[in-house]
């Protein structure tokens, strides 16, 4: 590790931290170590088996945020909100079932088996499956509604940021994206005479 030389003093980790307005000391303390311990853990990979822990998780609070807007509201907030939330729900599955599928991927793959489910009300085959089945009703849907169509992206597209946002700031830092070149690796310089 390379020492850093302030003020006289050796400081082998940087130089010194200012003193805390709070206690008067050095260092880290208070909410700023409660910050740092999240920057941390933030930074932890998350693994696959993380991700299908946590998909069906999502999908609870996603179907559980669906039912209480049911019952608190009788309009349209409470049928796009729940298509919305009907196609957040997919993108769950589809992580649970692909934990290592990229943000852009994932969302699209959710999108269109909504879309698809959505075009296959018009066959009335899901109108007759819902008829037998309140699974089936609450899964395939009864009728075609075209601006469902529109709803199933307003759902994926928050989730796939949230997905991207975190899976950059978990990347490990000596990756470099696709499209960056590494510098050269510095040569040695022959010094003799």
């Amino acid at each position: 590790m390379t020492a850093i030389v302030v003020d006289g003093r050796r400081c082998d980790r940087g130089p010194p931290r200012p003193a805390n307005p709070v206690n008067g000391r050095r260092g880290r303390g208070g909410l700023d170590a409660y910050v740092g311990a999240v920057a941390t853990i933030a930074r932890v990979p998350i693994t696959a088996r993380t991700v299908r822990l946590l998909m069906p998780v999502a999908a609870l609070l996603f179907l559980g945020l669906a039912l209480l807007i049911r019952v608190v509201d009788d309009g349209a907030l409470r049928q796009y909100s729940g298509t919305a939330l009907y196609a957040s729900m997919v993108w769950a599955g589809v992580l649970f079932l692909r934990p290592r599928t990229a943000p852009v991927p994932a969302g699209m793959v959710a999108t269109v088996f909504c879309w698809v489910v959505e075009c296959a009300q018009l066959t009335g085959v899901p109108a007759e499956l819902s008829a037998q089945s309140l699974a089936a009703r609450l899964a395939l849907g009864v009728q075609f509604d075209p601006v469902d169509l529109a709803w199933y992206p307003a759902g994926v597209a928050p989730l796939v940021v949230l997905h991207h946002l975190l899976r950059a700031r978990t990347r490990p830092a000596s990756r470099l994206p696709r499209d960056v070149v590494p510098p050269p690796a510095a040569l040695p310089v022959d010094t003799r005479p």
